[in-house]
């Protein structure tokens, strides 16, 4: 049962991690134009 939320907390953050990088680029596509 621990496995389950072990995993999905670990795709949250790989989750959190990829939306914060997407922001970045997005910000710097912004701040290029």
């Amino acid at each position: 049962m621990d496995t389950n939320n072990t995993r999905s907390d670990t795709q949250d953050v790989i989750l959190m991690a990829i939306v914060e990088t997407y922001k970045m680029k997005k910000l710097i596509t912004i701040s290029k134009n």
